[in-house]
């Protein structure tokens, strides 16, 4: 199968995630949530998501790690998104899992939300 040869944006925005990437990793590690910081995205345009994608993909990026990247390239093309973490199977096997949703709603019904970080915290 071809794959198509990367534009000039996609591979700015890829450079970027890679060093979100990492930084969010090593935060993670070190400090409290709330006080995690990425770098600023690139000025590329929405379009240039797939070189985002695929550094998470290839990466094998955890969830919160990839939620936090995403969650820092979409609010910097003003689109809006909560990372929400949760937890499922209270009775069995302990999941935890992070992903982006629209501020308030609801799209993930197999687990329980802890925690919501938004987008844009509260003034």
């Amino acid at each position: 199968m071809l794959q198509r040869i990367p534009r000039w944006a996609e591979f700015r925005a890829a450079m970027w995630a890679v060093r979100a990437v990492v930084s969010s990793r090593l935060q993670l590690s070190r400090i409290e949530l709330g006080l995690l910081r990425l770098p600023a995205p690139p000025v590329v345009g929405l379009a240039a998501t797939r070189g985002v994608e695929i550094v998470i993909r290839a990466s094998a990026s955890p969830c919160l790690s990839a939620s936090l990247v995403r969650q820092r390239w979409m609010a910097a093309h003003g689109l809006d998104r909560d990372v929400v973490i949760g937890v499922a199977s209270p009775g069995g096997d302990f999941r935890a899992h992070a992903w982006l949703e629209l501020p308030g709603a609801i799209t993930n019904p197999d687990y329980t939300a802890i925690t919501r970080i938004p987008a844009r915290p509260p003034a």
